[in-house]
């Protein structure tokens, strides 16, 4: 335990949260409800994952987003779900494509349903349908899937070691 959980640790012991004279010792003891993830592949390749949704202080300044940025253009897609959970608020996707002698302008395009739990179901009735013979081939596979939980493990234990590269047999 480092020293300043120590002194949460000790205020929540001597002190209910719900009387603590300073709120943002709340927040310290929330789930992953803000992240910054790199993912430094081969230069210049990188992704940046932002998600900070766990504060009381209103919608407008919650994050919860994934951005894609090329060379000429990007793509920006938001999380919902996450933004005053659990309500949640409207998914994003937006687009953006730099052209030259174009000012550059971001275009929304509109989703149906939610990444969740929608992208979910699509991924099941992928399945459901390769079993059942109506399709010969799936969109995602074990494997991917595998990769996706090494991602998500090395992210984990990177924020514990202060970063890492992802293993290859988690």
């Amino acid at each position: 335990m480092d020293y300043q959980q120590g002194i949460v640790d000790a205020h929540f012991h001597l002190w209910k949260p719900e009387r603590l004279a300073y709120p943002w010792l709340q927040a310290l003891q929330l789930a992953s409800t803000r992240s910054v993830i790199l993912l430094d592949y081969d230069k210049p390749i990188k992704a940046h994952i932002n998600t900070n949704h766990g504060h009381e202080f209103g919608v407008k300044y919650q994050d919860s987003f994934i951005k894609w940025e090329g060379t000429h253009g990007a793509i920006r897609s938001s999380i919902g779900l996450n933004i005053n959970f659990p309500e949640g608020v409207e998914d994003k996707f937006e687009s953006i494509i730099i052209e030259e002698g174009k000012q550059p302008d971001w275009t929304e395009i509109k989703l149906e349903g939610s990444w969740y739990p929608d992208a979910f179901i699509g991924s099941m009735a992928d399945l459901l349908c390769y079993l059942e013979g109506s399709s010969t081939t799936m969109i995602t596979s074990v494997e991917e899937a595998y990769r996706t939980m090494q991602l998500v493990e090395a992210a984990y234990l990177s924020g514990e070691n202060e970063g890492i590269p992802i293993p290859e047999n988690i």
